[in-house]
């Protein structure tokens, strides 16, 4: 799992909207997860991910309590996906869900099948580690 922040507009001295922000992150990371080091959700949907299963590409975290414009980027999710808590799996634009909907699809064996449904050829490859 790789971890990371947003980013200002290059070269531009300010920051994008929020929206902005969102829809270039999209532009270039297909699996995102939006979550908070301080929220025991987003602790067990990242140890999900990280411990059951292999993805390619990796899925890309962004704790919103570390980075500056959190909050605002968290409600524009919230705008976006119609889910505004933590976690929350971004896979190409769609929201997968928090932990409770990774787990119900884990449990049921159809997380890798969502992850591929819904990144289409832009998730290469998805390995569950239990199986």
């Amino acid at each position: 799992m790789r971890e990371g922040l947003l980013f200002p507009r290059p070269g531009s001295g300010r920051w994008a909207s929020p929206r902005e922000e969102l829809e270039r992150l999209f532009m270039f990371k297909t699996l995102v997860l939006f979550s908070k080091r301080g929220c025991p959700w987003s602790k067990k949907a990242k140890r999900l991910l990280r411990e059951t299963y292999r993805v390619d590409p990796m899925v890309y975290v962004v704790e919103l309590d570390e980075i500056e414009r959190g909050r605002e980027i968290q409600e524009e999710l919230g705008r976006m996906t119609g889910r505004a808590t933590v976690p929350n799996l971004m896979v190409s634009k769609y929201s997968l869900g928090g932990f409770d909907e990774l787990n119900r699809l884990h449990e049921e064996g159809k997380l890798a099948e969502a992850l591929h449904k819904y990144g289409g050829d832009r998730v290469r490859n998805v390995w569950n580690l239990e199986s």
